[in-house]
């Protein structure tokens, strides 16, 4: 019996240079909320080294000062079982027949490091008691490297100068929406790979690791001089604010580029009655104004507009691409050719949301028009996969299309959007963010439950009757629709702009996510 996830993270630092505040394990509190204190048992901080000892107290979410008094009374110490200096480091904990074993490892990649983090429990006792150390552990993996990386690229090494990132590409990204799960997941991303990333925020939340900036989301506030391109005024050049950009304006060190992403909105999982309807498109179309005001004030040179594929609405057998026309009419029935069914709590929320970007002030735009997006911590997919557990198969008839995309390509797209891949360039207009196989809903259900669920309710696969279904959504406050209608989306501008996808497969998807 074994339990293990895994996580990887880019991060534009050399591993020389990430070693020093990794191995330093006492440290580890400062960049993983979910640990408490890791006290060295020799009481001298520095490199771990193979053999060390360290008293470990975790802080799970939930009873996190009980359990960690407790864990710290009655555990064994932490051990060491592997540190090669900008390589890997490796601790353990024993536990009753096993015990939890957390594994870094760096490799060299394009001018900075990937990071790998594996933690793994085996043992019954380790792996029921998972909950409260391992899983806090290795949870928010994106996050808490954002945090090592702030860490690292703060540090001071003996008199000298601060260990820098990587060179920039002179760009600042403003995100609307930014304490979101994609939201955080792309900050995390661009803060890491050495570019500067500002949330705009209704309630700045103190343990992230980004620079947050109040906006109540309506009106062109004190935040709009986010959107300032000029460079901060105490900035020099190797300081780690510098633009690292070619050209004229790069050398006078007089402005940078300004990018927004806006995926600020409220999640669609509520009933779709008027006033949740009504709600759900103002929290999107309200910023999007606001956002737009505030571009005609500090004009942008790229906006990227969040979308769904949902305001595409109920298209049955219609194979969807960005050149596809929207339904028109809401609850019209669908024609003969099998055309999508616009729905209000879709289409309704989704058209007027790229609507109100019209009116911004932007060198290059973008409409970002996303599928499900699958990891861990995404609440379609944690919703997904409790059915799975439960051994679940299709939903209504099944039929129904499923189109996704796994996280790290969604991040990929929006890099190429924002002009950070090299080589690589897309047209601007709408983009459709889906991966290029899309499955029926039967399909889906059979790999979640291959997958997840345990013994015998892997063979079961109970379907879900529309009834059953509607009547469970009621209890659950949610819409039905969201599992009985779907989409054959796939992107022609990605496919003709010769986008490649990591996860291109729902199998083999899921297989690293869940990993």
């Amino acid at each position: 019996m074994a339990w293990t996830r895994t996580g990887r993270h880019f991060l534009a630092l050399d591993p020389a240079h990430l070693w020093q505040v990794l191995a330093d394990l006492s440290r580890l509190p400062e960049w993983n909320p979910a640990v408490a204190a890791m006290a060295p048992a020799s009481g001298n901080r520095g490199s771990a080294r193979a053999g060390d000892e360290y008293r470990f107290v975790p802080r799970p979410p939930v009873a996190g000062g009980l359990i960690g008094a407790v864990h710290a009374r009655t555990a064994p110490p932490v051990r060491v079982t592997e540190a090669e200096p900008a390589a890997a480091l490796a601790w353990r904990q024993a536990q009753p027949g096993g015990g939890m074993l957390v594994r870094w490892t760096l490799r060299e990649y394009r001018g900075g490091t990937v990071l790998e983090q594996r933690v793994s429990a085996d043992g019954p006792v380790a792996v029921a008691a998972a909950g409260a150390a391992a899983a806090p552990i290795a949870a928010d993996f994106a996050l808490n490297a954002a945090r090592l990386y702030a860490l690292v690229a703060a540090a001071e090494t003996g008199d000298g100068p601060p260990v820098l990132p990587a060179p920039r590409s002179g760009l600042k990204t403003v995100i609307a929406g930014g304490t979101g799960f994609l939201g955080r997941r792309l900050a995390a991303d661009l803060l890491t790979r050495g570019h500067d990333v500002v949330l705009l925020t209704r309630r700045p939340d103190p343990a992230l690791p980004f620079r947050q900036t109040v906006w109540d989301g309506r009106t062109a506030g004190a935040w709009v001089s986010e959107l300032d391109d000029s460079e901060p005024d105490d900035s020099e050049p190797g300081d780690s604010r510098s633009s690292g950009a070619s050209g004229p304006d790069a050398a006078a060190g007089a402005r940078r580029r300004v990018a927004v992403v806006n995926l600020a909105g409220r999640l669609v999982d509520v009933r779709p009655t008027p006033a949740n309807i009504a709600e759900l498109r103002r929290s999107r179309v309200e910023p999007t104004r606001a956002l737009a005001e505030a571009s005609r004030r500090h004009p942008v040179d790229l906006w990227i507009q969040g979308s769904t594929t949902a305001l595409y609405g109920d298209a049955g057998e219609t194979a969807v691409t960005e050149d596809s026309p929207l339904p028109a009419t809401d609850g019209a029935p669908r024609g003969a050719s099998g055309g999508p069914r616009a729905l209000e709590q879709m289409t309704g929320v989704a058209v007027p949301w790229e609507a109100a970007a019209d009116a911004a002030d932007a060198g290059t735009r973008y409409t970002l028009r996303t599928s499900i997006v699958l990891d861990r911590g995404c609440p379609a997919f944690d919703r997904l996969a409790l059915l799975g557990r439960a051994g679940l198969g299709r939903v209504g008839t099944g039929r129904q299309w499923f189109s996704w995309i796994h996280v790290d390509d969604w991040l990929a797209v929006v890099r190429t959007m924002l002009g950070l891949t090299d080589g690589a360039a897309l047209p601007e207009g709408p983009v459709i963010a889906a991966a290029p196989e899309p499955v029926r809903n039967e399909d889906l259900m059979d790999v979640l439950r291959g997958a997840l669920a345990p013994g015998a309710l892997r063979r079961l696969g109970a379907r879900t009757p529309e009834p059953l279904l509607r009547a469970g959504a009621a209890v659950l406050r949610t819409d039905p629709e969201l599992a009985l209608t779907g989409r054959h989306t796939t992107s022609r501008v990605l496919a003709d702009a010769g986008f490649r996808f990591e996860h291109p497969s729902l199998r083999a998807a899921l297989q690293d996510i869940l990993e």
